[in-house]
């Protein structure tokens, strides 16, 4: 386990934060005894009750207001067995929640989400990347194309408008290649990033070295929800944390913009079938403004499946990630592991003043 500085202090075995009845909230390990918790009880419950009976071999599940960056949810399950100390802060393939920051790349440029790419070949297609494109004569929206995570439109958009400049700039203002400021030490997110054409094509689709946390992809979609803006996370409710408040990583306007169109992967992209039973009983304020990602089995480690989202209009906004480890994880497990984790908890009825 890393070295760290901050007051809280992960167990090698995983996250495991106790429950104090008699001052009603969650406490965990600190350098100076037990402290405090942010994790809001009936969030976290819901959660360690999904996991239980998610697939794979291990998962975690990380929920944090937008604005505040308190983390109301930290639950994992397997990390211990599958030899991680805290699944939630480890950096994993990203898969394509990357192509979010191609999108926001491409509406940097001067693109809209109405925008039509010209492709040739099949959605899970890798490719082609760097081939003539007269032969380019099917379209597709940007918007289109990241609800239904369209690997061959989103090769399209390179080297022009998404460069390879562009595309570590948006990283870098992302928090890749860093630390992010949290009180325990957290894995750091990579996306490295070629001049190389079919490279460039590679990260675009979300193929290339591209990994990040649970904790972080939760932080980037609540930048999302609160127009661009990134609080620091935090999990000691006595807010005696190191290190600054927001930041700004994305313009509001380019905020707005991937909102709109990962409201679209819920309804009528990769997520439609997880959130389908659900959508019916939602506040008619409340948006899903999500994205799927998934990575076979390789190497001998397993599979991956993510859901990451932004919440809005109905509460305070948050930001979530699941993440599942496994094999066979077909049909976004995640995003099910979300939906039924709503369905138990109804996040925007929670009181955030407790």
């Amino acid at each position: 386990m890393r070295a760290s500085t901050a007051p809280f202090v992960l167990r090698r075995a995983g996250f495991a934060p106790r429950w104090d009845a008699a001052r009603a909230v969650y406490t965990g390990c600190g350098v100076g005894g037990e402290v405090a918790l942010t994790l809001e009880a009936p969030l976290q419950r819901a959660a360690e009750a999904v996991l239980m009976q998610a697939p794979g071999i291990a998962g975690a599940v990380v929920v944090l207001e937008a604005a505040s960056g308190r983390v109301l949810v930290l639950a994992e399950r397997g990390a211990a067995a599958a030899g991680w100390g805290s699944l939630a802060l480890e950096p994993f393939p990203a898969a394509s929640l990357f192509k979010v920051a191609s999108a926001a790349v491409a509406l940097e440029a001067g693109l809209r989400p109405a925008s039509v790419i010209r492709y040739r070949g099949w959605r899970r297609e890798r490719g082609p990347t760097t081939a003539s494109r007269w032969l380019d004569v099917r379209g597709i929206t940007l918007a289109r194309a990241l609800a239904c995570s369209h690997n061959t439109a989103f090769a399209r958009l390179t080297p022009s408008p998404v460069t390879a400049a562009g595309l570590r700039g948006c990283a870098a203002r992302l928090g890749f290649g860093r630390q992010l400021p949290f009180d325990a030490a957290v894995g750091v997110s990579r996306a490295d990033i070629d001049d190389d054409p079919r490279d460039l094509a590679e990260a675009a689709m979300g193929f290339g070295c591209v990994t990040i946390s649970p904790l972080h992809a939760a932080a980037w979609f609540g930048a999302i929800a609160d127009d661009g803006r990134r609080a620091r996370p935090r999990l000691v409710s006595s807010g005696e944390v190191a290190g600054g408040g927001e930041t700004r990583v994305l313009l509001a306007e380019t905020a707005r913009d991937l909102r709109q169109m990962l409201a679209e992967t819920v309804h009528r992209g990769t997520a439609r079938r997880a959130f389908r039973p659900l959508l019916g009983r939602l506040p008619a304020a409340l948006a899903i403004c999500g994205k799927t990602g998934s990575r076979t089995a390789w190497r001998g480690r397993p599979g991956i499946s993510w859901f990451s989202a932004a919440l809005i209009g109905a509460g305070p906004p948050l930001g979530l990630a699941c993440l599942l480890l496994g094999d066979g994880l077909t049909r976004a497990p995640a995003a099910e592991v979300v939906a039924r984790w709503m369905e138990l908890c109804r996040p925007w009825t929670r009181d955030p003043g407790r």
